[in-house]
C-alpha cells in the first residue's frame, strides 16, 4: 500500500534487490482504481498498462521499493522480506517504518499520512 495525497496517483512502481541494485519488477501506467489508489501486489501486473520488468526470479531477501507519483514526487522504502510476518498478507494491518505491525487501522494510517505529508 502506498498512501497518496488527494489527487495523486501512482505513475510507476519498482522493486529492486537492495544489495545488488538488480531490478526485480517494474510496472507503470496503472489502469485500475486499486492500483491508482496505491494498492500494489508484488508480481501482479494486471492493473498496469506497462510491465517493464517481469518478476521472473525469486524475491530477494532485502527489497528496495521505489514509487513515482503523478506529482513526480519519488518515494520509497527498503526492508527485509523475511521480517514481514506472514499473517500480514491479505490483511489491512499497518506495518510501521521499522517493519513492526501496529494496532493502527489502514484508515487512520492514511489520515496520519495525509496530515503529515499532504
Amino acid at each position: 500500500m502506498v498512501p497518496l495525497c488527494d489527487g495523486e496517483t501512482i505513475s510507476s512502481f519498482e522493486v529492486a534487490d537492495w544489495e545488488t541494485e538488480r531490478l526485480v519488477w517494474k510496472v507503470s501506467e496503472p489502469n485500475r482504481p486499486d492500483e491508482q489508489k496505491g494498492m500494489i501486489v508484488l508480481g501482479d501486473a494486471r492493473g498496469f498498462s506497462k510491465q517493464e520488468n517481469s518478476l521472473t526470479s525469486p524475491v530477494p531477501p532485502h527489497l528496495d521499493v521505489g514509487v513515482r507519483l503523478s506529482s513526480e514526487r519519488p518515494t520509497g522504502s527498503a526492508f527485509l522480506w523475511d521480517e514481514v510476518p506472514e499473517n500480514l498478507a491479505d490483511s489491512t494491518q499497518v506495518v510501521n517504518w521499522i517493519g513492526k505491525a501496529t494496532p493502527q487501522s489502514e484508515e487512520s494510517f492514511r489520515q496520519e499520512v495525509d496530515a503529515d505529508y499532504c
